[in-house]
């Protein structure tokens, strides 16, 4: 994030205030809502930092912990450069989607009262044409993304057909092959997950320097 007062990237989150939110029953609060001085409306071609602005306000939703989990990771091809194929199928997996996309609505919903009663002005995005739940879910179905891809190559037990890795990082059925980032929970931890990959990241250290036979430096 670049500021008005010449902020370097990531100096701060620029973020002036923050929500958790259930959905329904939920057995956590799965969703965080934030917001701040900015105008920013997704990731496009040619997208730099967001900066400041004095006129417009930003509310964000991060819908963590989907009930649509049937995404695919495919080779694009036998070159290890070229980037896999990563289709995430958020909301169209005819099991779960619906679910995510209705939480979604309901805290565009939520945001919506809350600027109702501050009087915060006109509404550009998605704007007060789009007014109905059908609408809405219509809306974040089209406009919704993500980009932490994460839970792809799960630890688990030996009897888990669909754990990748053992509890030591190493791909099941291969050799010298370790996967240390995200992509190894089960689940997600949190909403927000930089430090329990960091903690992931040292355990796998400290477990490949054992498997090389090299004393960790305490």
């Amino acid at each position: 994030m670049v500021g008005a007062a010449g902020l370097t990237p990531y100096s701060t989150n620029g973020v002036i205030g923050g929500i958790k939110r259930r959905y329904g029953t939920g057995a956590r609060p799965e969703m965080y809502v934030f917001g701040g001085p900015l105008d920013f409306r997704g990731y496009a071609p040619g997208f730099g930092p967001p900066g400041y602005v004095k006129d417009k306000f930003t509310w964000l939703v991060l819908k963590g912990y989907a009930e649509s989990r049937t995404g695919t990771v495919r080779l694009r091809s036998a070159d290890p450069t070229q980037p896999p194929l990563i289709n995430f199928r958020s909301f169209d997996d005819g099991r779960g989607g619906d679910r995510d996309v209705a939480a979604m609505v309901e805290a565009v919903e939520m945001i919506r009262r809350m600027n109702d009663r501050v009087g915060s002005g006109t509404e550009i995005w998605p704007g007060p044409q789009v007014r109905t739940r059908e609408q809405l879910a219509a809306w974040v179905r089209r406009e919704a993304w993500g980009h932490h891809a994460s839970c792809t190559n799960p630890i688990g037990p030996d009897d888990d057909p669909m754990a990748v890795l053992d509890s030591r990082f190493r791909v099941r059925g291969t050799s010298n092959l370790r996967v240390v980032d995200a992509s190894a929970f089960p689940r997600i931890p949190g909403l927000f997950i930089w430090a329990p990959v960091a903690t992931l990241a040292e355990k796998a250290s400290l477990d490949i320097l054992a498997d090389a036979r090299i004393p960790a430096k305490r």
